[in-house]
């Protein structure tokens, strides 16, 4: 079967809602939850387990001849697998953690090393950025532009700073 981007991002769409339902759920919850440590810095909870578990199986029940890449299982699926999905199921762990409203649920199919597909999803705002290979950046539905501005002084731009000590 051939898959198409529309597909994809489809698949990857609903999975961001499933995920984000269950980070909303545990979100007045946060102080319970039991936290892991990865390493220095790099935190999991049960949360980020449940809602890569919910998104895996709702993309395998579509795409079962998929290959995955999600940040707390690793891979699965099948190792010459045309499209790989690619999952963080809390992006933004630690802000989660400490209350910081700040996070989402990213997902994005790649097929012959390319991005053709993505959603990045914030439950707390209900804002859905999804892209498609050749059909541009999208909020909510409505297509994003790029500034017009030519010059630095009259843009604003942001940045953000790594969380593990590089040594």
């Amino acid at each position: 079967m051939n898959t198409t981007n529309e597909q994809l991002l489809q698949i990857a769409g609903e999975a961001a809602d499933i995920a984000g339902q269950i980070l909303l759920a545990h979100w007045r919850d946060r102080p319970a939850l039991q936290i892991d440590h990865k390493a220095e810095s790099d935190f999991v909870t049960e949360v980020d387990r449940q809602s890569e578990q919910a998104i895996v199986a709702h993309i395998l029940q579509h795409f079962p001849q998929h290959k995955i890449f999600a940040e707390e299982g690793g891979k699965s699926g099948f190792a010459a697998a045309e499209i790989e999905w690619i999952i963080d199921p809390l992006d933004g762990t630690s802000n989660y953690i400490h209350g910081v409203p700040c996070f989402a649920v990213s997902i994005a199919a790649r097929q012959a090393g390319e991005i053709v597909a993505g959603v990045v999803f914030d439950p707390l705002r209900q804002e859905k950025f999804t892209a498609m290979r050749g059909a541009g950046a999208f909020r909510n539905g409505i297509k994003l532009q790029v500034s017009s501005s030519t010059r630095l002084h009259d843009c604003l731009i942001a940045t953000g700073f790594p969380f593990r000590d590089k040594r």
